[in-house]
């Protein structure tokens, strides 16, 4: 029998939260941007039925969080889980000699980046998205 731990620590929030505002053509056009082209007239045609979970749980994508991160330009933001079902959209914890030159400066400069993120897909103000925001995101578990 054998134990598993996992672990979601910095900067983020809770994407199953962000699922009331998620706009439809924004996520039609982001799977578009995304996926490949063979599967663009799938979607187009039937826009009026287009449900955003029928591409997650690796179909490409594993999550909402894991879409979000193909909205983030910087390639700074990342995502997790929690084995029950909560996924995160985040910015963790870097080492400062680990850091890139795209590395955000400031808690402000990642909550923009959470915010631009966000705001790809969905239909939400900055001041919704600051409520959701934990800047001291720790989640662990072990099962």
């Amino acid at each position: 029998m054998g134990v598993s731990n996992w672990m979601v620590e910095g900067i983020g929030l809770k994407a199953n939260r962000l699922y009331p505002f998620l706009n439809r053509e924004k996520c039609i056009a982001k799977l578009i941007e995304q996926l490949e082209e063979e599967l663009h007239e799938e979607i187009l045609e039937d826009k009026d039925n287009f449900n955003i979970n029928d591409y997650m749980r690796g179909n490409p994508f594993q999550n909402i969080a894991d879409l979000l991160c193909h909205c983030d330009d910087s390639n700074r933001l990342t995502y997790g889980d929690d084995g029950d079902g909560e996924y995160y959209l985040l910015y963790p914890p870097t080492y400062p000699w680990l850091m890139q030159e795209n590395e955000p400066q400031s808690i402000e400069e990642v909550h923009e980046l959470l915010k631009k993120a966000v705001k790809c897909l969905c239909d939400i103000t900055d001041e919704q998205i600051e409520e959701l925001i934990d800047d001291d995101l720790y989640e662990y578990g072990c099962g």
